[in-house]
């Protein structure tokens, strides 16, 4: 069985209740794809959240560590997130190859 390495970039879970629904509601939509500053990766969720309903679904928030400002934009991508894309990845495969025998 493979085990994801969630060890190297650790997931976190953050609230998702109606409390910041507020932030991402909107006159000229139905709702509005950023909340602002004061809970942007919550909003962000709620935003897919709305539209996956039951299906399962998982925000991924990496525009905070995606370049690294030290070093400028420049430098390019950090790539933060990859190695957890790659590990899930490889748990679905490994679950769908173990489900079809």
């Amino acid at each position: 069985m493979y085990t994801p390495r969630i060890d190297r970039q650790r997931p976190g879970e953050v609230p998702h209740d109606d409390d910041y629904a507020e932030f991402i509601k909107t006159t000229p939509a139905d709702i509005k794809n950023i909340g602002g500053r004061p809970a942007e990766t919550i909003t962000a969720g709620l935003f897919v959240g709305h539209f996956a309903g039951s299906v399962p679904w998982a925000h991924l928030d990496i525009a905070g560590m995606a370049f690294d400002a030290s070093k400028g934009v420049e430098a390019g991508a950090t790539g933060y997130g990859v190695a957890t894309l790659v590990d899930l990845s490889r748990g679905f495969g490994q679950r769908s190859r173990r489900d079809a025998t």
